[in-house]
């Protein structure tokens, strides 16, 4: 049976507070781990924990911009692991902390909503 590469890349996309592992994915699917990735990256060039990785630091981003919640929460709503740990994946793909993304971020959005209206 064909993996139909787009409908997991959607719905990865919809449910990514629910995906803690690849097996999440395959399990959904039913397909095999290894099928699984071996379509994603023919499909997508791109592994799908690498996928998984960057929706996940996209929606990360947002929450910081978007809402009040704090890091741990956001963290935890993300299932990005243990908080030091995520801390520290945030920190490598972005080069600022949580709380310097949003200082930097929030305050800009504020900014420009400011200019336009």
């Amino acid at each position: 049976m064909a993996t139909d590469v787009a409908a997991v890349r959607n719905w990865v996309e919809q449910n990514i507070t629910e995906i803690r592992t690849y097996d999440d994915v395959a399990g959904k699917f039913r397909v095999s781990r290894e099928s699984l990735r071996k379509a994603f990256v023919r499909k997508e060039k791109v592994t799908l924990t690498r996928f998984i990785g960057s929706i996940k630091l996209q929606r990360c981003q947002e929450l910081l911009r978007t809402s009040d919640l704090l890091c741990f929460q956001i963290i935890y709503e993300l299932k990005l692991g243990r908080e030091d740990v995520a801390a520290r994946w945030f920190k490598r793909q972005t080069g600022m902390t949580m709380g310097e993304y949003r200082r930097c971020y929030k305050n800009r959005d504020v900014a420009i909503t400011t200019m336009v209206a």
